[in-house]
C-alpha cells in the first residue's frame, strides 16, 4: 500500500525534492561550465548577459535530463530519494519510460503552483503529470535507507565538483553572475507573460511653469520725471 503521511509534510518533501532536482543539479552543472570557462575551454559561460542566459539554458537541461535518468533506472531522483520518496505505478511496480516522460513533459505546468494545488486534494497526492501518466509518488518502505542512499550520491556529486568543478571558486563566481543577470531574466520572464503593466511606474515630475515675463520700465519712470 502506497505511504503517503500527512498531506503538508508530502507537499514539502515533493517540494523540496524539486528544488535539489532542478535548481541544485543545474546550480553544480553551471560550476563546471564556469570552472571549463576559466580554464581557457570554450563553454557556454561567457561573462555577459547572453553568456549567462545560455548557461542557465544548458544548466536546465542537464538537470532535467539528470532527472529523467535517474526516474527511469532507479524510480527515484536526487531530490526525491535523499527524501525518501519513489516514482512508481499505484500497485508498486517501476513506471517505463513513457510514463516518466509524460511526467516530464507536464512538469512545466505543475511548477505553477498547479501541482502542489493538486497533491493537497487528490486522495492519491497526484500532480498533473502523474495523473496523465498514471503514477503517483510515495514514500520508500524505508525510508532511512533511501536518504542514506541519497545523500551518499549528493557527497559523490559534491566531491566530483570539487575536483574537476572548481569548488567553491566556481560556485561564487556563478552566484556572482547570478546576482549581476538573474534579476534582468526575471523582468524579462515578467515582461514576456504580459505582467509588467500591473507593476507600478514611477511617478513623473510634472513639467516646469514658465514664469510670466517682465515688463521694462519705461524711459520716463527711469528717469524720475514726469511729462509737461
Amino acid at each position: 500500500m502506497p505511504r503517503f503521511g500527512s498531506r503538508l509534510g508530502y507537499v514539502a518533501a515533493r517540494s523540496a525534492a524539486f528544488v535539489v532536482d532542478a535548481l541544485g543539479v543545474a546550480f553544480v552543472a553551471a560550476t563546471f561550465a564556469y570552472s571549463a570557462f576559466d580554464a581557457g575551454v570554450p563553454t557556454l559561460a561567457a561573462h555577459d548577459a547572453a553568456g549567462f542566459r545560455a548557461l542557465v539554458a544548458a544548466s536546465f537541461g542537464v538537470a532535467v535530463a539528470f532527472a529523467l535518468v535517474c526516474e527511469m533506472v532507479a524510480g527515484t531522483t536526487l531530490g526525491k530519494s535523499i527524501v525518501g520518496l519513489r516514482v512508481s505505478l499505484p500497485d508498486g511496480r517501476r513506471a517505463n519510460a513513457g510514463r516518466i516522460v509524460v511526467r516530464a513533459v507536464l512538469r512545466p505546468v505543475d511548477a505553477f503552483a498547479v501541482g502542489p494545488l493538486l497533491a493537497l486534494v487528490t486522495p492519491r497526492r497526484q500532480r498533473l503529470g502523474d495523473l496523465a501518466a498514471g503514477t503517483i509518488v510515495s514514500f520508500f518502505r524505508v525510508r532511512m535507507l533511501a536518504s542514506i542512499a541519497g545523500l551518499a550520491l549528493a557527497l559523490g556529486l559534491a566531491y566530483l565538483q570539487l575536483v574537476f568543478g572548481g569548488g567553491l571558486t566556481s560556485a561564487i563566481g556563478v552566484a556572482a553572475q547570478t546576482a549581476d543577470f538573474g534579476p534582468q531574466i526575471v523582468r524579462d520572464g515578467v515582461a514576456a507573460l504580459g505582467l509588467g503593466a500591473s507593476l507600478p511606474s514611477a511617478a513623473r515630475p510634472l513639467p516646469e511653469t514658465p514664469a510670466a515675463p517682465q515688463s521694462e520700465p519705461s524711459a520716463a519712470g527711469a528717469s524720475g520725471t514726469t511729462p509737461a
